[in-house]
């Protein structure tokens, strides 16, 4: 019974062995690392342990970005949380040090954490008993999405263009190749790409798979954006952009006009008075679109038919009502840009802004401010 016994213990500690040279493998470099943080499809909290209590609740609704220069931003939803981070060798032994504002609910994440493991799906630290484990978000399996088909189009056709902001190919990260290009999705299922040189035409659609929305774009074979062709399951989606992955490749697009208004596209060739001439077609222009804050309030303005005078002077008539204002085209820091001026007890006073011009795409004049949308369609 003795040499059993023994025999039983000689067996737990050789897995032990096994066991703990698993979690401190030596193949990951500090490089392999650093990429690995910064080539996912963003990281979730899936397990954040410390001093025994179990806090995995606090912080699995972040999604957390690492980006090459030393970043790294939480959202959850309208919030983010800015931190840095480094990845070091000490003893001998791959180190993440993260750093949150001390004020902030990510703060208990600041501290330096031993690597322990990676697999397909994400990370592995401690540091003594404490436990953090990331999973890699859409790393493999391409997780279904709460977001069904009509809101995905809806936020696709909705922002005055998007820019993509990750792309990554066999692990490759091509997002340079694509950031140039300034992506506008019209709701007949077309998407135009605009750069420096001539626009790019493709088709894309969005539909439902086993659950799961997807975005299938098809661009021009002997085209720059060839490499977007293929079928793209969604993730998730924030105020400034909407992410996809297919198996490990990832697609981010980032929305153009979030927190900034953008330069319009340097191919549109759009002047001030190339704009003045198309806002004065005599037969008048009605508003397709308008939102404010993220809420669509097209359908109040829409009845209108807006009839703009070289002379400054604009009119906005519907059946039984006519509200008059004034208007001006001009440039400023080198963007076209449309000021309105409407009575303040009217019904047009949500108009009263500078917008910056963005496109003309066949008869619809697009136009931005911040988040908010404003396009004219020639009549």
């Amino acid at each position: 019974m003795r040499k059993i016994a023994l025999l039983f213990l000689a067996l737990m500690a050789f897995t032990a062995c096994e066991k703990e040279d698993d979690l401190n493998p030596t193949s990951m470099s500090r490089e392999d690392l650093v990429s690995t943080l910064t080539l996912s499809n963003g990281l979730r909290i899936t397990e954040f342990v410390e001093d025994g209590a179990d806090m995995t609740s606090d912080f699995n609704p972040y999604v957390f970005d690492f980006e090459t220069n030393g970043t790294v931003t939480a959202t959850k939803g309208s919030e983010t949380i800015n931190g840095t981070y480094s990845v070091f060798l000490d003893d001998g032994r791959k180190e993440l040090r993260m750093n949150f504002p001390m004020t902030s609910a990510l703060y208990e994440l600041s501290d330096d954490w031993y690597f322990i493991s990676a697999n397909e799906t994400g990370l592995r630290f401690a540091d003594g008993v404490d436990v953090i484990h990331f999973q890699n978000i859409g790393a493999s399996s391409n997780p279904p999405s709460g977001m069904i088909g009509e809101n995905l189009m809806s936020s696709l056709t909705s922002v005055e263009g998007l820019k993509i902001s990750k792309f990554i190919e066999e692990g490759v990260n091509m997002t340079s190749d694509f950031q140039p290009y300034l992506f506008f999705f019209d709701a007949n299922g077309s998407v135009t790409a605009t750069s420096t040189g001539a626009d790019i035409v493709g088709t894309y659609s969005v539909f439902q798979d086993d659950g799961r929305t997807e975005l299938r774009m098809n661009f021009p074979i002997n085209s720059a954006l060839y490499e977007l062709n293929d079928d793209w399951y969604f993730i998730s989606a924030s105020t400034t952009g909407l992410r996809f992955a297919e198996g490990g490749d990832v697609l981010w697009f980032q929305t153009a006009g979030s927190g900034s208004n953008p330069p319009p596209p340097s191919g549109s060739g759009t002047t001030r008075d190339d704009l003045l001439s198309l806002m004065t077609s005599p037969n008048g222009l009605k508003i397709t679109k308008f939102t404010e804050e993220g809420l669509d309030m097209t359908s109040w303005f829409n009845p209108y038919l807006f009839v703009f005078q070289s002379n400054g002077t604009v009119t906005a008539s519907k059946t039984g009502e006519i509200v008059n204002g004034t208007y001006s085209v001009f440039t400023d820091d080198g963007r076209v840009e449309l000021r309105m001026s409407f009575p303040m007890n009217s019904a047009l006073q949500e108009l009263r802004d500078d917008w910056y011009f963005i496109k003309v795409n066949g008869n619809v004049l697009r136009f931005a401010d911040a988040g908010d949308v404003l396009r004219f369609e020639l009549q």
